[in-house]
């Protein structure tokens, strides 16, 4: 006998979705993986799309009802007239109020990236304003960006949207390779073609300033995306200072390399021998955190090819300290360096700190200016003597760190290294933690494979880590079970199951319009 989709029960729609949503998840993660045969790529790699249950809305009012929460949850704004148009549209519906997360994604055209030198450049689109005047005093003048008129309106005034909970802020990066425009104290170095990266930044600043020149609303998250490190200057404006200060979660990530080498300027040089991008790494006190009061969470995110925290020849530094957000519960890094710094950020919460989740960071014996070198044990013993009575979680990823770089498939580990992965294959609880170093010429990060070992033979980190986690377990038992911090794909909070239209197929398609919708 057939059985309609209608007819399930409400449980099994949920299920349904739920998988449908992991599903969605892992096609998602799946898309971020590099193409190695683009030696550039800067995909929009935040989005998340729900392709199959927006199909799946357009059959029924009532699956239109169902899923329009999960779907309207999260939607993207560009800055043009398309997307513009339709968040206009979807705010204007019944749906509007579905919104707690918005998502504004900037970019410039795609022919900004290198166009001809030959020429003078005209508007190349709706907003886009670059002058036509070939004379060199004319260089320095400013570049005069408009957004359309109804993206203008909806980022100038978020109030529009009565649910809005978080916003994200992050803007396209066009170019092939992408130090050729940022490879200076000031951000942008005068190459032979400086005009693209100085009509996207000036696209930054007025994004900023659309945001701010209003009362913005005060938010409950902030996320700025893959920030350039060149000199904004709305990020030192007393407006945005006081809208930092009204947001509880806020996150931060700094862009990388696109290019399938990594983060190089074609010639092997990182992101940390740019001074412009170590000076504003180490501005990050004064422009953001200082000014988070509010914050109960925060996510710090620098680049793979970029670590920062390390001193030495390319030092970025650090730049929490104590008496910044002193309400905060939750702290999530990647791609930092274990430091003195972190350490004293971190034993100036203790009354406050509940989750410590590291990723991708490492500790370093080389490169450090005393020489003294700074080891896991260190970090785990401060922590430990530091008494962090509300601390419940501490998450260090990946599990185990690299301990041996084989050059070929039938290269086999020495024996040492064969001896270390049958101790962790025979104890769980056994793990290779993470150390690091810096280039002196080019600033690319390498792993320490032979001070992995060693300090795993050592045991000293493992001995401080288990000493630690016995003081977490305790306070996660208190609580009733340790805390678990991280977003589950899936997560139905917001579906309510609506009335039931008993009687009626209802059919009629429901058109969702041209909304981009995003997870985050």
């Amino acid at each position: 006998m057939l059985c309609s989709l209608l007819e399930l029960s409400d449980e099994l729609h949920l299920n349904i979705i739920r998988e449908l949503l992991q599903h969605d998840d892992f096609l998602h993660q799946k898309s971020l993986q590099q193409d190695p045969n683009k030696e550039s790529q800067d995909r929009d790699d935040e989005f998340h799309y729900h392709r199959d249950l927006m199909n799946w809305s357009c059959t029924s009012h009532y699956f239109r009802n169902l899923l329009a929460p999960c779907i309207f949850k999260s939607i993207k704004l560009r800055n043009d007239e398309k997307s513009g148009a339709s968040v206009d549209s979807l705010l204007k519906s019944p749906h509007g109020a579905l919104v707690k997360e918005l998502y504004f994604l900037g970019t410039i055209p795609a022919d900004m990236a290198n166009p001809d030198d030959d020429e003078d450049f005209e508007a190349l689109a709706e907003g886009f304003h670059t002058k036509s005047d070939k004379a060199e005093e004319e260089e320095d003048k400013p570049i005069t960006i408009t957004l359309p008129l109804v993206v203008d309106t909806l980022l100038s005034d978020l109030h529009q949207f009565p649910n809005l909970k978080s916003l994200s802020i992050g803007f396209t990066y066009p170019y092939e390779y992408p130090f050729n425009d940022y490879y200076d104290a000031e951000g942008i170095v005068d190459s032979e073609n400086p005009e693209p990266a100085r009509v996207w930044k000036a696209l930054m600043t007025t994004t900023f300033e659309t945001l701010l020149c209003r009362n913005p609303p005060q938010l409950r998250a902030l996320e700025i995306r893959k920030l350039v490190w060149t000199s904004t200057e709305p990020y030192e404006s007393q407006s945005f200072h006081k809208f930092l200060s009204h947001v509880e979660c806020f996150s931060l990530s700094v862009r990388g390399g696109l290019s399938a080498r990594g983060g190089d300027n074609g010639a092997g040089w990182c992101v940390g021998t740019c001074d412009g991008y170590l000076e504003c790494v180490a501005r990050f006190d004064d422009l953001f955190l200082d000014h988070l009061t509010s914050a109960t969470s925060l996510t710090l995110k620098a680049t793979e090819e970029g670590p920062i925290g390390l001193e030495g020849m390319h030092y970025a530094r650090l730049a929490l300290k104590k008496g910044q957000m002193p309400l905060l519960k939750s702290l999530h890094l990647k791609y930092i360096f274990i430091c003195r710094e972190l350490v004293d950020f971190v034993i100036s919460h203790t009354d406050t700190l509940e989750q410590l989740t590291l990723h991708d960071c490492n500790s370093s014996v080389n490169g450090l200016q005393d020489n003294a070198g700074f080891y896991w044990n260190h970090f785990f013993d401060a922590l430990y003597r530091a008494d962090l009575k509300n601390s419940s979680h501490l998450e260090i990823r990946p599990h185990n760190a690299p301990l041996y770089y084989r050059f070929s498939q039938e290269e086999a580990d020495p024996e040492n290294v064969q001896q270390i992965r049958r101790v962790l294959d025979e104890d769980a609880k056994r793990r290779v933690f993470g150390y690091a170093t810096l280039s002196d010429k080019y600033g690319d990060c390498f792993v320490d494979e032979d001070e992995n070992q060693a300090a795993f033979e050592r045991g000293e980190d493992q001995v401080a880590f288990d000493r630690l986690m016995g003081n977490v377990n305790a306070n996660a038992a208190k609580g009733g079970g340790e805390s678990d911090w991280a977003s589950q794909p899936g997560k139905l909070d917001d579906i309510m199951i609506p009335k039931r239209l008993h009687g009626c197929s209802d059919n009629q398609p429901f058109n969702v319009g041209n909304v981009e919708m995003l997870n985050l």
